[in-house]
């Protein structure tokens, strides 16, 4: 499975963005058997993006790099398009959620 990573531009990070986004990986390579491939520009059979933001404001959250090809999912170590809870909580529904993104 391929998806597209997005992150913020960091100014106000409060958490390692880059490695989130490798126990997401990790996570989804346990419960779904199979490796997840990360694009950071648009690609061929991308699944769904991720917007990775370093704090609440989720800066890249923006209808122009949105393109409406596949789901997008916002996402900070806390929250999971914008709803609070915990990491393992957000890696758990970001993996459930990528998982059953609409390949273009």
């Amino acid at each position: 499975m391929k998806i597209r990573i997005k992150y913020c531009g960091g100014c106000n990070s409060g958490y390692d963005r880059v490695k989130f986004v490798k126990l997401i990986a990790k996570a989804y390579k346990d419960m779904k058997g199979e490796d997840l491939s990360l694009a950071y520009f648009d690609a061929e059979d991308i699944a769904a993006g991720l917007m990775v933001c370093g704090c609440s404001v989720c800066c890249p959250d923006r209808e122009d790099i949105k393109d409406g090809l596949y789901p997008w999912y916002v996402i900070t170590n806390s929250s999971f398009n914008y709803f609070s809870m915990d990491e393992a909580e957000v890696i758990k529904k970001v993996v459930d959620a990528i998982s059953k993104g609409e390949r273009r």
